[in-house]
């Protein structure tokens, strides 16, 4: 998107004055005229087919795909190459990851062109499109899981209220150490945003929390000692008969044999052997009865 985003400089004028940039010029680049020269092969040959990309052919494609396998949801092989898209959403609301990216795209549309109408209405955008996805997400409620609902709303809750606590210094400008009420009214207002924000924060921490088992991990922390009791020995056996090996021994149960059978693959245990004539012909053993 940042292809098309151009700011107006100077005004066409009269003389004796002289208007030295008339017209749209590209933000990233101040000295290029918007659709003149380069920019305008990148903008139709590389911006137009990737905004029709991103902002009608994948969300449509992903709408699409969802739809026709609505009833293979619940399919293993489907859920396992697809599930990625749906998963984390109610079975009615597959659809929803679309949406997520017109969402996306709404939010990054304003951040780029919105550099036009200058940070204080630019803000008002952005937080009457974050207001819209608020309001998306508490009527539908497509999340399959409470906990993922709830910190999603808490997400657009803090960046909203973030943004219009922010918003309220853009008419007065830069905090000014001489203006003693101006002053006290941004360090309030900063302290708000820090609270807020580390409440979402602490909420998320709190929802992980809540999301443990803590029964099972007391009980593996309690077992850790005595599994780690057991397998230590054998580690240290196992360590001396390594240096007892040959080289070619030591490379050979390094390299377990894969044998394969009709129903599927099968990982046979580590051939064993002490002498490389025997490693041969066990190899040759293993090949005839595959």
């Amino acid at each position: 998107l940042s292809l098309f985003a151009c700011v107006p400089l100077d005004k066409a004028t009269s003389e004796p004055n002289c208007a030295a940039a008339v017209g749209r010029y590209w933000v990233l680049d101040m000295g290029q005229q918007c659709f003149e020269g380069y920019h305008a092969a990148w903008a139709y040959a590389l911006g137009i087919p990737l905004l029709f990309v991103l902002a009608v052919a994948l969300p449509l494609g992903i709408s699409l795909f969802m739809w026709q396998n609505r009833h293979n949801l619940t399919v293993p092989w489907f859920s396992r190459h697809y599930g990625f898209l749906y998963r984390q959403y109610r079975p009615s609301c597959c659809y929803w990851e679309a949406v997520v990216v017109l969402q996306t795209l709404l939010l990054v549309a304003v951040g780029v062109f919105g550099v036009t109408l200058g940070p204080y209405y630019q803000a008002i955008v952005m937080n009457a499109a974050l207001a819209l996805v608020f309001a998306l997400l508490l009527v539908v409620q497509p999340h399959l899981h409470q906990q993922t609902g709830t910190v999603a709303l808490q997400g657009i809750a803090c960046l909203l209220l973030t943004g219009y606590a922010t918003q309220s210094f853009l008419p007065y400008g830069v905090v000014r150490s001489d203006d003693t009420q101006f002053e006290t009214y941004g360090v309030v207002m900063g302290v708000v945003v820090l609270i807020v924000n580390l409440a979402f924060l602490a909420s998320v921490l709190w929802q992980l929390i809540k999301l443990v088992d803590w029964s099972q991990w007391w009980a593996g922390m309690h077992a850790a000692p005595q599994q780690l009791a057991r397998a230590l020995p054998n580690c240290c056996l196992r360590w001396k008969q390594s240096q007892q090996q040959q080289p070619v021994e030591i490379w050979h149960d390094a390299l377990p044999t894969v044998s394969w059978s009709i129903k599927g693959m099968r990982r046979s245990p580590p051939v064993k052997s002490t002498d490389a004539q025997q490693v041969v012909a066990d190899q040759q053993q293993s090949t005839a009865r595959v």
